[in-house]
């Protein structure tokens, strides 16, 4: 039998080349034992952070991982299995174990019925490596590090915080009963730098953070002097009224306050069939046709403002995405007006007469102004400004009601400008409601949105960076419910 050495493919960094991940996927598909629909992934991923607290270095570490899935479909039935090793033996054993629970659950009246051809889709070219981060050193970040702690110390306040950088490989191969094979290979790296300063007392706090693909492209210094900054500027907070307040949003709150539009799981309502009380608790549900008992959505119709244009691209350079079958490029709101929602490959070739489908995408872009936030702040009577949410949560599907707190920074703004710190309110609002009352967009920037780890990338790929890219907005008549003590 072919050996495969598993020392002799693993780089220093613990990742693998295009040319042996396509080994492995060559060894298992010579392993298959029976005819069916195979799925295989090759991946492996390589992480380093740190951390630090209270103005002390924490931990450190350096994690590396292989992982190989095989999914088969024979006479009907599904089986699937992972395993960390990459030796011959192995495979063969992850790959009999996916068959044999494949055979279990077979129907053996599908035998003889013909099995569905195994989707072929194009793979999207994608911009997500960085030379930067992959060679980022412990002892870069440790001098971030130091300096973070020394900025917060010299003003008798608190640091923690952390920057961690990651590098991952998925290979990955589809194989139909006619043995017609799809293959493809991405390499991807990560970075994020977060950082908090807070008062000793717990009386004030500033946070500041970052995500991108390539560390060049995030100053770990300029987010800790920021953290800092806010920190001193949210000091001794006075409490106002709750009430509905003309409000402007960071960046980083407007990134967090839409996040459930597109992690809300929300198909095509074309797709709910059946269940009177299915539909309307899909935000983008328009009615019900009785005639065929489905859905109708709101596409086509003006959702939210028009200056407002919502895409995900994996061709973005600032996005950096990492490319997988089915995930091409998307328009989600296009000038106000609803165009895109999430739909099955089912749907596509029953409804739509395509070959397609259209999965939920963690990464957007969000495009609609170019109002600064100086101008913002001047041009504002009276109101306020959130700095970044806390533990945001639907209350209401239907309309994507939510409740949660601000938090790291909550100002009063009077006459043009800031004039003191405000302590933190709880919100009940909706994205679609407040995105229906934007009064100015600014310049869309990349904002800080942590990623799983990237050795759960293989399953979910499409949530493997979750890049997003937003405008800070200036809306009327937010709806803050009640003060809370919490900074």
């Amino acid at each position: 039998m072919k050996q495969i050495y598993p020392e002799s493919f693993i780089s220093d960094h613990g990742m693998m080349s295009k040319e042996n991940t396509e080994r492995i996927l060559s060894r298992l598909h010579e392993l298959r034992e029976r005819q069916g629909i195979y799925r295989f992934s090759v991946s492996s991923a390589w992480g380093s952070d740190i951390r630090w607290a209270r103005n002390r270095a924490s931990m450190t570490s350096d994690r590396r991982t292989v992982q190989v899935m095989v999914f088969c479909e024979i006479a009907g039935g599904g089986g699937s299995a992972v395993t960390n090793q990459i030796d011959s033996d192995s495979l063969k054993g992850v790959l009999q174990s996916a068959e044999r629970q494949s055979l279990r659950k077979a129907d053996q009246r599908a035998v003889d019925i013909p099995m569905e051809l195994s989707h072929v889709s194009t793979i999207p070219r994608t911009i997500t490596w960085s030379d930067t981060t992959i060679n980022r050193t412990v002892e870069e970040s440790a001098n971030v590090v130091q300096y973070a702690t020394s900025l917060a110390e010299e003003q008798d306040l608190l640091s923690a915080g952390y920057i961690e950088s990651h590098g991952m490989t998925v290979g990955s191969s589809s194989i139909d009963i006619y043995d017609r094979v799809q293959q493809s290979y991405s390499a991807m790296t990560q970075a994020q730098c977060s950082s908090t300063v807070r008062h000793p007392q717990g009386t004030a706090s500033g946070w500041a953070g970052l995500a991108r693909y390539d560390f060049d492209r995030i100053d770990e210094k300029a987010l800790a002097a920021q953290s800092m900054e806010k920190c001193i500027a949210s000091l001794n907070p006075v409490r106002i009224e709750p009430g509905r307040y003309t409000t402007i949003l960071e960046p980083q709150a407007v990134a967090e306050f839409i996040h459930p539009m597109f992690d809300s799981g929300d198909s095509h309502p074309a797709m709910r069939i059946g269940g009177e009380n299915h539909g309307p608790s899909n935000p983008y549900f328009l009615g019900r046709d009785q005639s065929v008992s489905r859905g109708i959505s709101k596409i086509g119709l003006k959702i939210v403002d028009e200056r407002i244009t919502i895409s995900h691209d994996p061709a973005d350079s600032e996005l950096g995405i990492l490319a997988a079958p089915g995930l091409g490029p998307v328009t989600w709101i296009d000038k106000g007006v609803l165009t895109g929602l999430t739909y099955t490959r089912d749907y596509g070739l029953v409804e739509l007469n395509e070959d397609s489908e259209v999965h939920r995408r963690m990464s957007f872009r969000m495009e609609g102004g170019n109002t600064s936030f100086d101008e913002m702040i001047a041009g504002t009577q009276r109101g306020l400004l959130i700095s970044r949410f806390y533990k945001l949560r639907v209350v209401d599907r239907g309309s994507l009601l939510m409740t949660g707190v601000t938090r790291d920074g909550l100002w009063l703004i009077e006459d043009g400008k800031i004039s003191k710190a405000v302590r933190n309110f709880r919100i009940n609002e909706s994205p679609l409601f407040a995105l229906n009352n934007v009064e100015q967009l600014g310049v869309a920037t990349p904002v800080y949105r942590p990623f799983p780890w990237p050795e759960l990338a293989p399953l979910f790929q499409q949530h493997a960076l979750s890049q997003v890219i937003v405008p800070p907005i200036k809306v009327n008549d937010f709806s803050f419910t009640a003060s809370i003590d919490a900074i």
